[in-house]
Parts: structure tokens; C-alpha cells; sequence
């Protein structure tokens, strides 16, 4: 198993600040959650994507490498902490979907409930500024699409 990334200095800066704050608003008011993962590598990507198709475990992702926004540092996923320091999914993760979307961050519902994006205005468009300029050149276009949005 790859290692979890838990860095946020791993994502977009913007999307970052924006998260912290929505993370530790969430906290001030007594929910136990953490950053769980940020930015994720098409490696990383592609064993989550496996599991419960090529190795054993539940199906975690419908995401293929590049066909999520962890990959270019847009994304991140909240989890519980147990008072012991365990990970757990088993929490109102209801909410706190509005604090995070105050902070202009996206949620996809309970489907996907500890995770949140700022997208850009698409993964091809993404991927095809990720080869030519760099994930700074996918951190501008979503940086000007959420403006948009907002």
C-alpha cells in the first residue's frame, strides 16, 4: 500500500488555505475530524482504484489516475478521529458540508461525503496544462473557474 498523503504544503495553495480554514472551523466546534488525504499520486490513485476489482477490499473510487482531482492538489478528503487516534468513517459528516461549502469548497453529497474539490473547468484541461506548464498552470485555471462560479 502506498503512503496517505496528508500534507496540505502537497496541494494547491488556494485550495489549501481554503480547507484549513473550513477543517478548523469544523474543529472550534467539537468535530473530531482531520485531513485524511490530499494530494494523491496516479499511483496512489490507481491502487485505490483496484481495490475491490484486482485486489481484495470494498470499492473505494470510481476514479481512474487522472480522473480526479487529488491528482493535481484540487481535493481532499476529510475522515473521524476516535479519541484513541483511529480513523473512522463513522460520523455527521452532513453537517459539516455547509462550513466547507461556505469556504467556496465543492461537495458531491453523502455518496462521497468526506470529500471536497475546487475544480477546474475540466480533468482533460487539467491534465493537458499538468504536461504542458505544471500543476502551477492547473492551480491558475481553477483559481479564475471558482472566481467565476463564486
Amino acid at each position: 500500500m502506498l503512503k496517505i498523503d496528508r500534507d496540505p504544503q502537497n496541494l494547491c495553495p488556494w485550495f489549501a488555505e481554503r480547507f484549513s480554514l473550513a477543517l478548523a472551523e469544523c474543529q472550534s466546534l467539537g468535530f473530531r475530524v482531520s485531513l485524511f488525504e490530499g494530494y494523491r499520486s496516479p499511483e496512489r490513485q490507481q491502487e485505490l482504484y483496484d481495490q475491490g476489482r484486482v485486489t481484495r477490499g470494498k470499492i473505494v473510487t470510481h476514479a481512474k489516475p487522472f480522473q480526479s482531482w487529488h491528482q493535481f492538489g484540487l481535493a481532499a478528503d476529510i475522515a473521524y478521529r476516535t479519541p484513541a487516534g483511529e480513523w473512522t468513517w463513522d460520523g455527521d459528516f452532513i453537517r459539516l458540508a455547509p462550513i466547507f461549502q461556505s469556504h467556496g469548497l465543492h461537495w458531491y453529497g453523502p455518496g462521497d461525503a468526506g470529500h471536497y474539490e475546487c475544480p477546474a473547468s475540466s480533468l482533460k484541461a487539467a491534465k493537458t496544462l499538468l504536461d504542458s506548464v505544471g500543476l502551477e498552470g492547473v492551480w491558475s485555471d481553477a483559481l479564475k473557474t471558482e472566481s467565476h462560479q463564486m
